[in-house]
């Protein structure tokens, strides 16, 4: 049995794994559409030369150190905000990610695809959902983690072994396995549209959720004061400033650090 295979229903059930690849998510958006793939199998690389994150970003891993997956999954969410899916993703991840701790990290989601750990990246999540016409017919979600490496150059990032002070690598197969039991209870519930739970989850652990801290607006390059009150059901951020509330899309946005 392939080390890696989860003990869930179907998520991370049924494995991909490659030394290398350009990446997980190019690969399986290719490969669910020439084969017939079951929902929930995933790809998993040791290594990505072409690794992408939100918006034509770069992710960047060392190889064999960190966990870099894409799952196919086919989400029940015609008639609903479709940001519901990604805020299940994220809470799955964060949720996995303490069970496997068996402590309480201080685990965060910064708006609208990252996973902190403090102060600094720990990983980030890529969705690309395909449609036929106005159907939404499935979804490859693509998550990098950084598990074992402890160079990061000058990225404001952190990995799972730095931050525990580990001595030894952590076994990347075990975080693994519950973070796919994670995403697949989130999934589930969202597939039910009990949304509530994955709101309250999700903004229990927003990254910056009612602090005043440094933002700049990207078209103006403004800087201002702003407050982070929540993410609604369309993804979009909404935000407390001097002057009233405004809400920011994607990259409308920049987050300034001390």
């Amino acid at each position: 049995m392939n080390k890696y295979q989860a003990p869930t229903e179907f998520i991370g059930q049924q494995i991909k794994y490659l030394e290398t690849c350009d990446s997980t998510n190019t690969l399986a958006l290719k490969e669910c559409l020439e084969e017939d793939i079951k929902e929930g199998f995933t790809w998993i690389a040791d290594h990505q030369t072409q690794g992408r994150g939100q918006r034509g970003n770069t992710w960047l891993s060392k190889k064999g150190d960190n966990l870099l997956f894409s799952i196919y999954l086919k989400p029940k969410l015609q008639n609903q905000p479709h940001f519901y899916f990604s805020k299940a993703i994220a809470c799955g991840i964060i949720e996995g990610l303490q069970v496997w701790s068996n402590e309480r990290l201080p685990l965060q989601i910064k708006w609208p695809n990252d996973i902190y750990i403090g102060e600094q990246k720990l990983g980030g999540i890529l969705i690309e959902n395909q449609w036929a016409g106005s159907q939404w017919t499935h979804s490859i979600v693509g998550i990098g983690l950084n598990i074992n490496q402890e160079e990061f150059g000058d990225l404001r990032a952190n990995s799972l072994k730095q931050f525990l002070n580990k001595s030894e690598h952590i076994p990347r197969e075990h975080v693994f396995h519950a973070i796919c039991q994670s995403i697949e209870k989130y999934f589930k519930i969202c597939q039910t549209h009990q949304f509530e739970e994955i709101e309250t989850f999700y903004h229990d652990h927003l990254f910056r959720l009612n602090e005043w801290n440094l933002y700049q607006e990207v078209e103006s390059n403004q800087i201002f004061d702003g407050k982070i009150l929540q993410v609604n059901e369309q993804g979009l951020l909404l935000m407390e400033k001097q002057n009233g509330y405004k809400l920011y899309d994607l990259k409308e946005i920049i987050f300034i650090f001390p």
